[in-house]
């Protein structure tokens, strides 16, 4: 251990060597695959109402039915993803097109645009003013959609990717979250996440375009906007 100026004690820095980094490869790997994910493939897939259950507690007991639509999508492209880099497990490309079903029967409201939370039935609960459901849903169905050649979950993953640009970047679209004529603002996650997203439709399925531009353009609009009205000089 080394000290602190205020005499605190901290771990010393371990040097990352060949052999440390393999260790800790290992440990995350162990983590995941044998503890993690079979976790939630034990408790949280929704056997009776489809989707995935969120709200657990250590033990695998459910405290909390409401489900969320962004998680149903961040555990869809978890899934694939999985089989897509790890091993094809079948379980894992059930689970991820588990997630998605609930979506596509539950997760759009009349506009089209994705609930942000349903009930464990599906009945729709909040909608929200930003289109995070979207995004997440997006890289969800890429996912699945390389891992199994499903051509129905990659024109969905371009549909979902629309409606976030739509929603995120279409003026007048997105309601304001301040009076624009008392205090005007532009986010910045929501480049942050079309970046993100962008690139996860390209690992999956190529640089297909979506609403005019391939997802390398929208990687570097998305970078040129932030440099241009984020960045600190």
């Amino acid at each position: 251990m080394t000290e602190t100026r205020v005499g605190r004690p901290r771990p010393a820095t371990l040097p990352m060597t060949p052999s440390a980094l393999a260790g800790l490869q290992a440990t995350y790997r162990d983590d995941l695959l044998a503890d993690t994910i079979p976790f939630w493939l034990r408790h949280g897939l929704d056997r009776e109402c489809g989707g995935l259950l969120t709200g657990l507690d250590r033990d695998g007991s459910v405290v909390d039915t409401d489900k969320a639509l962004w998680l149903q999508g961040r555990a869809a492209w978890t899934f694939a993803t999985l089989a897509n880099t790890v091993e094809r497990r079948p379980e894992w490309i059930e689970a991820s097109r588990h997630c998605l079903e609930f979506i596509r029967r539950h997760g759009h409201g009349p506009d089209g645009k994705l609930y942000f939370t349903v009930t464990r039935e599906g009945k729709p609960l909040r909608m929200r003013r930003y289109a995070y459901s979207e995004a997440f849903a997006c890289i969800g169905s890429a996912a699945y959609a390389r891992a199994t050649g499903e051509a129905r979950a990659a024109e969905e993953a371009k549909a979902f990717f629309e409606a976030y640009l739509r929603h995120s970047f279409e003026r007048g679209v997105m309601p304001a979250k301040t009076d624009p004529a008392t205090r005007p603002m532009q986010g910045l996650a929501p480049y942050m996440i079309a970046i993100a997203t962008a690139q996860e439709m390209r690992a999956a399925l190529g640089d297909v375009r979506v609403a005019g531009c391939t997802c390398t353009e929208w990687v570097d609009r998305s970078l040129a906007e932030i440099r241009d009205k984020f960045f600190h000089p």
